[in-house]
């Protein structure tokens, strides 16, 4: 009785019907995956440059997350040179790749730059304020996803540390 019990079940959920049987997968609609930036909105003399880079799989497979690159600096208002680009490898330290699960979001960089200085022979001038942005493209299996502009504030007036 049971054996026949256990067949019926097993017939029941592997029936050809259009009726969610188990083992089933949910329906998945894709959408573009999403990166946010997170930073300080100002930055000091010897203060280092932070920024926690996040994405989002909004596709409908496993993403593999190779590398975080970053734009050169723009700069939007005043007149200190623009930051250099660069090329992170993924992680939350920037040590390796990431995977991630559909749906999920996971830090991939968590960076801590240099301090801001001056160029030699030093001190900078005052007033030296100036804006700056950077693009972050999150490189992956499934594409390059760029955030938007992430912006921060210079103040460097008088500032003592001179750039290496």
């Amino acid at each position: 009785m049971r054996a026949v019990l256990t067949l019926l079940i097993a017939a029941a959920a592997c029936g050809d019907d259009g009726v969610h049987h188990l083992g089933d997968a949910p329906p998945c609609t894709p959408s573009p995956s999403t990166v946010t930036v997170d930073g300080l909105p100002s930055y000091a003399c010897h203060d280092h440059y932070k920024a926690k880079v996040s994405i989002t799989n909004n596709s409908c497979a496993l993403m593999l997350v190779q590398s975080v690159k970053i734009s050169a600096g723009m700069v939007t208002t005043g007149i200190c040179g623009p930051s250099g680009a660069g090329t992170y490898p993924a992680g939350a330290t920037g040590g390796g790749q990431a995977m991630l699960a559909v749906g999920e979001t996971a830090v991939v960089l968590n960076l801590t730059g240099n301090a801001f200085c001056c160029t030699a022979p030093g001190p900078c001038p005052t007033p030296l304020q100036c804006d700056e942005s950077n693009t972050f493209d999150v490189v992956t299996n499934a594409g390059t996803f760029t955030s938007a502009a992430s912006s921060a504030h210079l103040s460097l007036d008088g500032c003592t540390e001179v750039c290496p």
